[in-house]
């Protein structure tokens, strides 16, 4: 049985004559995702469930480059912060949202703010009213 010397899985391959098939399938998915990845995740799930698949048809409707968004979906190549912004704001979300893990189309997520922050941003609320 092949050792693991580095946490990160680095070629499933080593592991496809693994005499427990389950095990090698498991170890091959517990690949680590990337900032990349999940921004090509995130992007493919909006556009899986607003344009049917299509790319060109979610780019289009929303004025962005098709030839980018087709790259930034397939994480073929790095992206800056101006256009993941510019898709952001294109469909109406903050960037960071494109960058989270468990990102779900259409559903709106708020930034964590402790009970502290919460009363802190009350009484700057009260004070410019």
């Amino acid at each position: 049985m092949p050792r693991i010397l580095d946490k990160r899985v680095q070629h499933a391959s080593a592991f496809d004559g693994h005499p427990c098939p389950t095990l090698a399938g498991t170890i091959r998915a517990m690949q680590i995702m990337t900032t990349r990845d999940i921004l090509a995740a995130n992007l493919r799930k909006m556009v899986d469930k607003e344009a049917e698949g299509s790319v060109r048809a979610w780019a289009m409707a929303r004025k962005l480059d098709v030839r980018l968004i087709d790259r930034m979906t397939k994480g073929e190549h790095a992206v800056t912060l101006d256009k993941i912004e510019l898709v952001a704001s294109a469909c109406g979300i903050p960037s960071w949202q494109l960058l989270l893990p468990d990102f779900e189309p259409g559903k709106k997520i708020e930034a964590p703010i402790t009970d502290a922050d919460r009363e802190l941003l009350a009484r700057l609320k009260h004070l410019l009213t």
